[in-house]
């Protein structure tokens, strides 16, 4: 029997690929001149390591507590090999150093090399020397790449009562320190940079200003006057190639101030002249330019510009007329911004009801990109807004609007704006939560929205709350009547009892 054209293909085919005819006739080729199968053939045993650690990744970073002690959380690594495997069977030892700004290794105390263990290493007892922005860098001898971590300060608010000022860290577990318990006015900002580690602003309803500053070195803290005015809000930056500084902002002369090194500076009128009159309430820095809101109404030897202005290559730019309330000048309390993917807009929040002729209620969106106001929806519809903040909520990008004020619904204290994309609309929180009270500042960092304030009891029992993904509770440790004005994370901070009195 001669084959068909079918078997004389297959068999070129096998004769050509064994593998091929096998995948062809799915493992069984049956004709009339011969049977192939495939047979599997069992190999040896042998075992799979991972190779020598490439890398190493910090899998719990480290949490700044008090300067010269422990830290409150301890760095954890975890090493991998060059294919990304797990190294649990490896044992090698890391070393941790600390890089910073001037850094050195004697700013670290413990010990400073740890070995493998199943491929993780826990340090026990590291603690630092140096007040500031620390990062701290991890080794091993075969690690290809070195694993980075920065020193995650805690968390300090900043407020008063009975006339008295406080600035008041807690740590992880709730511990609360005061930092300065005998301050003579409320306190309205806080900041820190590693040349200046831990300062509050204070002078409302004075004839003065003051900065109390605590010292990285140990020495004594001491409060310091150098301004006639109130200071509002105080922002570090850091320019390219340049060391951090402090900007203060609120009304004083010129409106503005620089902190360096412990020595006030004051700001150098810009070309187009300083903002009239001198009142910053709010900063934010977006690289190449400083925007700036308030009551200032003007530019000296210039135009109008209402609330709202941007500082760049020296000038003074308004932002297309700026806020205002009912054809008068508006106030704006707050900025924040966000890279969406409608372009980088500036979110601007305070006590007006227009922004460059568009309707905007206490809430207003600036489209960077092309310079101009746009629409949103909704709004406030009584009262102003003192704070704002981007908060990621599952993924999704959220304003987080607070202060005293009323939305459409009754809502109060606290209301949300999606800002992944548009349109914008400012609506309740979370779908309908209040906060009785005013609400004058909020936190966001990852997994945790807190707020502060001044709250109405007995509906809240505390002046500071966190966010539990259904409702507000009070802040563990620290829950006294503090009105909180500012809340900040700072790095490692030096404890003290003493402040000179002024």
């Amino acid at each position: 029997m001669r084959p068909t054209h079918f078997q004389f293909v297959a068999l070129l085919l096998c004769a050509w690929s064994f593998q091929e005819c096998v995948a062809l006739f799915n493992t069984t080729i049956v004709s009339p001149y011969f049977n192939i199968s495939a047979v599997s053939i069992p190999s040896q045993k042998f075992n799979v390591t991972s190779d020598s650690p490439a890398q190493i990744v910090v899998s719990e970073p480290p949490v700044g507590d008090v300067f010269g002690a422990q830290l409150e959380k301890q760095p954890r690594l975890q090493s991998f090999d060059q294919f990304g495997n797990a190294n649990d069977d490896w044992s090698e030892p890391v070393t941790v150093t600390v890089r910073a700004m001037g850094g050195q290794d004697s700013d670290l105390q413990g010990n400073r090399t740890i070995s493998l263990d199943q491929g993780i290493a826990n340090f026990t007892d590291i603690s630092l020397l140096k007040s500031g922005v620390v990062t701290l860098e991890f080794n091993c001898s075969t690690c290809q790449k070195t694993a980075h971590a920065q020193v995650e300060g805690r968390l300090v608010l900043v407020g008063g009562e009975d006339g008295r000022g406080r600035i008041v860290s807690i740590g992880s577990t709730g511990n609360c320190t005061d930092m300065a318990p005998a301050l003579p006015l409320p306190v309205r900002s806080v900041a820190s940079s590693s040349k200046t580690p831990v300062f509050g602003t204070f002078g409302e309803k004075a004839r003065y200003g003051g900065l109390v500053m605590l010292d990285s070195i140990g020495n004594e803290p001491f409060v310091y006057h150098g301004i006639s005015g109130t200071i509002d809000q105080a922002l570090v930056i850091q320019e390219d190639g340049q060391e951090e500084e402090i900007l203060l902002s609120g009304s004083f002369r010129n409106g503005m101030a620089t902190l360096r090194n412990y020595e006030l500076h004051p700001t150098i009128a810009p070309a187009s002249g300083m903002l009239d009159p001198p009142c910053v309430k709010a900063m934010l820095h977006t690289g190449s330019s400083m925007y700036l809101g308030g009551c200032f109404t003007r530019v000296v030897n210039g135009t109008g510009v209402f609330g709202v202005a941007k500082l760049e290559n020296n000038q003074f730019y308004g932002l297309s007329g700026g806020v205002t309330k009912n054809g008068a000048p508006g106030v704006v309390n707050a900025l924040a911004a966000f890279n969406n993917s409608l372009g980088m807009h500036l979110f601007a929040g305070g006590d007006f009801t227009h922004a460059g002729g568009v309707s905007s209620n206490g809430v207003a969106v600036w489209n960077i990109g092309t310079d101009q106001w746009m629409s949103s929806v909704g709004g406030v519809s009584s009262g102003m807004v003192h704070g704002m903040a981007v908060h990621d909520f599952n993924g999704v990008a959220t304003l987080v609007v607070v202060g005293d004020f009323t939305i459409n619904g009754g809502y109060s204290g606290i209301a949300e704006m999606n800002i992944d994309n548009g349109p914008f609309t400012l609506g309740a929180f979370r779908g309908g939560q209040s906060i009785s009270g005013s609400v004058f500042s909020i936190l966001s960092r990852p997994g945790q929205l807190i707020v502060g304030g001044n709250f109405t009891r007995p509906t809240h029992s505390s002046n500071t709350m966190q966010w539990q993904g259904s409702s507000f509770s009070a802040l563990q440790g620290c829950t006294s009547d503090i009105v909180v004005y500012d809340l900040k994370v700072l790095a490692p901070i030096v404890p003290t009892t003493n402040v000179t009195g002024v």
